[in-house]
């Protein structure tokens, strides 16, 4: 945070929530990036193997548990393959659908990040205590929902 930002914070219980949302967006996304660059993954490439990880998906089924345009899957998967960490595979039900599974690799990676966004989640959100956090998400979920369905 510089030393504006840092300034700043003590003034935000007077922004409009959707300036102090995107605030915290943009500071926890610059702190998710700063954490994730050395695993050559970005948080939307992290995304993506959250989903892999359970089951082989679509490029369609990708874009909609990312919340991304179907567009950048492409670029997403290519980067995330470009490392090693997915394989497309042939769906085995219609010959015309893609699939993208996770790799032993993708798997190794997925778990070095899980470990170093929980301890910056635990830092960031511990002093919240779980009922208030279990609060924030439900919240937080609500106008993602809310901001999705206006777009």
């Amino acid at each position: 945070m510089s030393a504006s930002e840092k300034g700043a914070v003590g003034g935000l219980s007077n922004w409009p929530l959707d300036r102090l949302l995107a605030l915290v967006g943009r500071l926890v996304g610059t702190a998710q990036q700063r954490l994730l660059a050395p695993l050559h993954l970005t948080p939307t490439g992290h995304t993506v193997l959250t989903l892999v990880a359970r089951q082989p998906m679509s490029f369609r089924e990708i874009a909609g548990g990312a919340m991304v345009r179907p567009a950048t899957v492409t670029a997403l998967i290519d980067a995330l393959e470009d490392e090693g960490y997915v394989e497309r595979q042939p769906d085995r039900a219609d010959r015309r659908v893609i699939r993208v599974a996770i790799t032993a690799l993708g798997v190794q990676r997925l778990q070095a990040a899980d470990d170093a966004l929980g301890a910056a989640n635990e830092e960031l959100f511990g002093a919240l205590g779980p009922q208030a956090a279990d609060r924030l998400r439900k919240a937080l979920v609500e106008v993602a929902r809310q901001a999705r369905d206006a777009a």
